[in-house]
């Protein structure tokens, strides 16, 4: 016997044209500094995860340069 699957009954269009809908009417009633905090928010959360990541891959170069350059002086 067969566990019931739930139905689909709205397409993606749909579904997407909802979506954009909730988000424009949030949007709209959302007061002005609290949207520009918000996209500040963004923004700095955004830019500290990207100087993060270079940070994390220049320690990764340096340490494989400092493992390189001892490696050539024991030679």
């Amino acid at each position: 016997m067969s566990e019931p699957r739930a139905v689909a009954t709205g397409s993606y269009a749909q579904l997407s044209i909802n979506t954009y809908f909730v988000g424009y009417c949030l949007i709209r009633s959302l007061p002005l500094a609290v949207l520009t905090r918000f996209v500040a928010t963004f923004i700095f959360n955004y830019t500290r995860l990207n100087l993060e990541v270079i940070e994390n891959l220049l320690a990764l170069i340096l340490m494989k340069y400092h493992y390189s350059t001892r490696l050539a002086f024991r030679r």
